[in-house]
């Protein structure tokens, strides 16, 4: 007896599915179109466009932007994506402050960043971003409509929305995407900030058109976010990237390290030893690019902070064959010093040194990096409704 196979086949839902997809992805990376431009583009029916276009006009999620006038034949309607009226809240955690925003599934800013400062971090720091967070969520109701997700980008290692560890905040192995998903009763993405930085850069900022990029983000430690053929590699449990754990020399093997790696903490040594004043590492840190970039730090020190800088970023160049790196973080302090004192000690020691350049978004490099990301998962959801 032969056992009958099902064939698996489209339902007209599914295609319809698809097809809406496709006109809102095409409305969204061209802009205003005609028509007759979005049948070439998504290689549908003209009867087929008309009937997805008639729908999604009267949903909202897209809309007339004017006319365009042809030789010899009578005005086309553009139209254009209005992602808009739908939006997604975006927040940098970091020891000192949480950045919020909210952000339009086209992917422009609705509003102004808002800082929130977090003076006693180390009683209420998870409460707090709790709180802010569902404000947020309120706030971007009342300016851009539905609210369909929560983004959040952590100084740390954060694999599948658990914040595994991270120094700055003094979390471990905290759920925080089932936390606010919970509380928001949205869709949460949780990311590590140098991921961000990267994913942000390469959609908006310096990065734009690379294949491989990867970023270098400096503050009380050193990490790497890397971007390969448009898809961040993370690596087996989201750590890759932690530049900041690599051993200086033999004497590493000596010693053992939890909060921060060898590399980062001599780097944070010598930057205590540059700015003894600081209130924080993160500040020293700041604070000794600053005076390495002006020659107010001694000559040695400055050297050998610059060294232990460019082991990552050697690391990272020589591990992934990156076209560009990225500086963020205390770097932008002085990007063109950095830049500089970087590139030369990479020169002639691997190789192929990549094209070393500041991030370009500044300090909306991870909120924009955490943003396309939420976005490219929630417009799905939408555009399948």
């Amino acid at each position: 007896m032969t056992a009958s196979r099902s064939r698996r086949t489209a339902t007209t839902k599914v295609v319809t599915q698809i097809n809406r997809t496709a006109v809102l992805d095409a409305l969204r990376d061209s802009g205003p179109v005609t028509r007759r431009r979005l049948s070439d583009l998504t290689g549908l029916s003209s009867a087929t466009i008309e009937r997805l276009v008639g729908a999604l006009l009267r949903e909202g999620l897209i809309e007339q932007d004017g006319v365009v006038r042809q030789a010899g034949g009578r005005p086309s309607t553009l139209l254009k994506y209005s992602g808009g009226r739908r939006s997604v809240v975006v927040l940098e955690v970091s020891a000192e402050a949480v950045r919020s925003l909210t952000i339009g599934l086209d992917g422009d800013p609705l509003g102004d960043v808002a800082v929130t400062p977090l003076s006693d971090w180390s009683s209420r720091h998870l409460t707090d971003v709790i709180e802010i967070t569902k404000q947020a969520v309120a706030h971007a109701t009342d300016i851009g409509g539905e609210c369909l997700g929560v983004g959040v980008t952590v100084p740390g290692i954060v694999h599948r929305g658990l914040v595994a560890k991270t120094a700055e905040l003094g979390w471990q192995n905290v759920p925080l995407e089932q936390i606010l998903r919970d509380q928001t009763k949205l869709p949460v993405l949780v990311m590590n900030d140098a991921n961000a930085i990267a994913y942000g850069e390469w959609r908006r900022g310096a990065a734009r058109e690379l294949s491989t990029v990867a970023s270098l983000v400096l503050g009380s430690g050193l990490g790497s976010g890397i971007v390969n053929d448009g898809h961040l590699y993370l690596g087996a449990r989201s750590a890759a990237g932690e530049v900041g754990f690599l051993f200086g020399d033999v004497t590493a093997m000596r010693r053992y390290f939890t909060d921060h790696g060898d590399l980062e903490s001599r780097m944070n040594e010598i930057a205590r030893r540059i700015s003894p004043g600081s209130p924080t590492t993160a500040s020293a840190v700041r604070s000794a690019v600053e005076m390495c970039a002006s020659g107010d730090a001694p000559a040695d020190e400055a050297e050998l902070f610059f060294d232990l800088l460019a082991f990552g970023a050697a690391a990272i160049s020589i591990a992934f064959d990156t076209e560009a790196l990225l500086l963020a973080g205390a770097f932008e302090a002085a990007p063109q010093h950095c830049v500089a004192e970087i590139e030369r000690r990479l020169v002639g020691r691997i190789a192929s040194v990549p094209t070393i350049m500041p991030i370009a978004l500044g300090s909306m490099s991870a909120l924009t990096g955490v943003g396309e990301s939420l976005i490219r998962i929630v417009r799905e959801a939408t555009y399948l409704a």
